[in-house]
């Protein structure tokens, strides 16, 4: 079952910080990592803030990862379901891939073209079935993205806001 983006926002202050009071919460730091990713789109629409997220569901990612020691590079789909400009839910396809400069040849070919590339340091913490991810990304700055593994295949939008709220509310 996909994970569910539960919120996504820019972190104001210390990282440090940040991190500090969700240990303090009974977080534990579950990966340390760098991801490197390519954002390659077929769509020719011009990105405005009506189009954007049209234009990044469409998107195939070239994907390097750096975790701790491992290295992985792979083929990524996020199939993500969006209420009024808020992700639900998100699902991952990920394949393996040993040659991304071979995988952006073959995407050329087929009309892709490169969007964007994105780098980013994170810390992944982890309590239960939620996920905190202090992504510092490159000439941006820190965002924070909070998932939960709960299973909401079968719960209503209203479900899944309330079990929204009470993340957040724990989180403060």
């Amino acid at each position: 079952f996909p994970y569910t983006t539960l919120f996504r926002s820019r972190v104001m202050g210390n990282l440090e910080q940040q991190v500090n009071k969700l240990k303090e919460q009974g977080f534990i730091i579950s990966k340390l990592g760098r991801v490197e990713d390519e954002y390659l789109s077929q769509n020719n629409e011009t990105i405005d803030e009506t189009s954007v997220l049209n234009i990044l569901s469409h998107c195939v990612l070239l994907r390097f990862l750096k975790e701790n020691d491992r290295i992985c590079k792979q083929i990524t789909y996020k199939n993500k379901e969006y209420v009024n400009g808020e992700v639900i839910s998100e699902e991952k396809y990920n394949i393996p891939c040993d040659d991304l400069f071979q995988a952006k040849k073959l995407f050329s070919a087929l009309g892709f073209k490169t969007l964007v590339d994105v780098k980013y340091d994170v810390i992944e913490m982890k309590r239960g079935d939620f996920h905190f991810a202090f992504q510092n990304i490159d000439g941006l700055g820190v965002l924070v993205e909070c998932e939960s593994s709960v299973n909401f295949s079968n719960s209503s939008l209203e479900d899944i806001k309330k079990e929204k709220k009470k993340l957040w509310s724990d989180r403060k």
